[in-house]
C-alpha cells in the first residue's frame, strides 16, 4: 500500500517543509544529497510560508474590508478603531517557481530511494508516514497538546488543527 507522506493541508505541509528544511543539514552527507538541493529546497520552504502568512494577513484584511463595507451600506456603528487600514505584509523573501511541492516530491523520492535511507531519519525529516496520523513529532517540535479533543484543536495553531482528528480524548468528556 502507499501512503502519501506529503502533508495535503498547507499549513501542515508548510511545517513540514520547515521541518525538512532545519533537519536536512545532518543527512546531507550520509545522503549525498548536493548543496543545490539543499538551498533549493530552503528556498521552497522559505517562499511557501511568506506566502501563507501574506495570505492570511490579507484574509483577515478582506474579513475587515467586508465588515466595514457593510457597516457604509447598511447601517450601523463603526468599530472605535474606524476604517480598515491596508494591512502590513511581513519581509519579503526570493520568490521560487510554481511546482514546490513536485519538487519536494521528487527530493523525497530520492532520499527514500537512497540505501542509506532509514525510518529514523525519515521521522526526524518527518517524512515518516505515522500510522494513525499521530502527531508526537509535532508535539514535541510545536508543543502540541497530546489530547485530540476540539477544545484543544483550537487552542492551537491553525497548521496544528489539521492533525487533530474528530476523535475526542477520554479525559475530555466530550464524544
Amino acid at each position: 500500500m502507499k501512503t502519501n507522506y506529503v502533508e495535503s493541508n498547507d499549513n501542515a505541509f508548510s511545517a513540514q517543509m520547515i521541518t525538512f528544511k532545519e533537519e536536512i543539514g545532518s543527512y546531507v552527507a550520509v545522503l549525498k544529497l548536493t548543496a543545490d538541493q539543499v538551498s533549493a529546497q530552503a528556498a521552497d520552504a522559505d517562499y511557501f510560508e511568506y506566502c501563507l502568512k501574506c495570505l492570511d494577513i490579507l484574509q483577515k484584511a478582506a474579513t475587515q474590508a467586508t465588515a466595514w463595507k457593510d457597516i457604509e451600506r447598511d447601517g450601523g456603528t463603526p468599530p472605535p478603531t474606524g476604517a480598515p487600514v491596508a494591512p502590513a505584509l511581513p519581509d519579503a523573501v526570493p520568490a521560487v517557481t510554481p511546482g514546490i511541492e513536485a519538487r519536494f516530491r521528487a527530493l523525497v523520492k530520492l532520499i527514500k530511494a537512497n540505501p542509506a535511507y532509514n525510518t529514523a531519519m525519515g521521522q526526524a525529516l518527518y517524512l515518516q508516514h505515522f500510522l494513525g496520523r499521530n502527531n508526537n513529532h509535532l508535539q514535541q517540535r510545536y508543543f502540541l497538546p497530546k489530547c485530540l479533543c476540539r477544545e484543544c484543536a483550537l487552542l492551537v495553531k491553525s497548521f496544528a488543527a489539521s492533525f487533530l482528528s474528530d476523535r475526542c480524548c477520554p479525559s475530555s468528556g466530550l464524544i
